[in-house]
């Protein structure tokens, strides 16, 4: 799937009960790409070989229990907290 974000204009990604999102724009003459990640819960996003992984947890106790996965040595780029 392609999806283009006309110039200025805002796009809502989100999973289907909308407990994670994201919203992505482009500057007026689409020179940039902005994401836009909202700390309502608490996030990490974490970089491996050139992907990124956003987690959102509801409580602190959700993190210690997580189970990253393949994830599990990946450098953090940003926390919410």
């Amino acid at each position: 799937m392609r999806i283009h974000i006309p110039s200025e204009e805002r796009l809502r990604v989100s999973t289907n009960r909308e407990r994670v999102f994201i919203d992505a724009s482009t500057a007026p003459f689409e020179e940039c790409l902005t994401i836009g990640f909202y700390s309502f819960h608490k996030q990490i996003i974490k970089s491996k070989n050139g992907l990124f992984q956003m987690f959102v947890f509801e409580k602190n106790q959700d993190i210690s229990d997580f189970d990253f996965g393949y994830w599990s040595d990946a450098e953090t780029v940003w926390q919410s907290f």
